[in-house]
């Protein structure tokens, strides 16, 4: 607000270091209006325990050099608003104080290393039901956060995007709902303490290394409404012993259980030979 007028102003960005060392900050709130956050925006800021993150297209949010909360190891809250439709890559860069993080329903890109080193992190809650980009492999969105042990998809999500979970080596069990019809390419690659894979009836399509070098996996039950298994999907699974396909598998991808030196077992519905 500008005093002398009485005009109020819309916040459209927040500058590099604007903000930087104050350390008896404890919350803050970033509206809906905001489109960019700088460079070190909140670094040092180590009473800061809690951020409402409510911008809506926020497009850049510092860098890994100078991430927005950089050194903020005490931030415990960060709660993204439900109009929030992109969250932009670094933003949550090195929040080792985070444990938990609900992704909203209206989120439809995450991008590179938004929770890079956030290693204190142990829940993810994933309800963007439009959500059609999720960091790369490169730079996969939960990058060394070694300690997610809870991923829980929203019941009315139907895609679940290439690379969401890659590298989440803490993984041990997922249950994919009934309204996903699509795991895209590398969705759990490299996921390698997962050794339960529950999917729902719904699913069509399984991408290309969905499941590849998820070496903790011993059995999979595709269900009956799949019809493709993308290349390498499960490749070096190498503690599978059981497959059992759906009755409607009509494409199995090249190399899609390469390396699977323990499979013993492999129920083909139907099979006459």
């Amino acid at each position: 607000i500008n005093e002398g007028t009485g005009t109020t102003y819309t916040v459209a960005g927040i500058r590099y270091y604007a903000f930087y060392g104050c350390t008896e900050l404890t919350s803050v709130t970033i509206p809906n209006s905001v489109t960019s956050i700088g460079s070190s925006a909140f670094n040092s800021c180590t009473g800061l325990t809690s951020v409402s993150y409510n911008a809506t297209n926020c497009t850049s949010a510092g860098s890994d050099d100078y991430p927005v909360f950089g050194s903020c190891y005490n931030i415990t809250s960060f709660t993204m608003g439900n109009s929030v439709q992109t969250i932009p890559a670094y933003l949550c860069y090195g929040c080792i104080g985070l444990t938990s993080i609900t992704i909203p329903n209206t989120v439809t890109s995450i991008e590179s290393d938004a929770f890079y080193g956030c290693t204190g992190l142990t829940t993810i809650i994933f309800n963007a039901i439009n959500c059609t980009s999720a960091g790369s492999s490169s730079y996969p969105v939960f990058r060394s956060c070694p300690n997610i042990t809870s991923f829980t998809i929203g019941n009315s999500v139907p895609t679940i995007p290439a690379y969401l979970c890659y590298g989440c080596t803490g993984l041990t069990s997922v249950h994919i709902p009934n309204s996903v019809t699509s795991i895209g390419d590398y969705t759990f690659h490299g996921c390698t303490g997962l050794t339960l894979i529950s999917f729902g009836n719904g699913v069509v399509i399984i991408g290309d290394r969905a499941f590849s070098e998820c070496c903790s996996l011993t059995s999979i039950n595709i269900p009956n409404a799949t019809t493709g298994i993308g290349r390498s999907a499960f490749s070096n699974c190498t503690s599978l012993t059981t497959i059992s396909l759906g009755n409607w598998v009509s494409t199995i991808g090249s190399g899609a259980f390469y390396g699977c030196s323990s499979l013993t077992s492999v129920n083909i519905p139907n099979a006459t030979t």
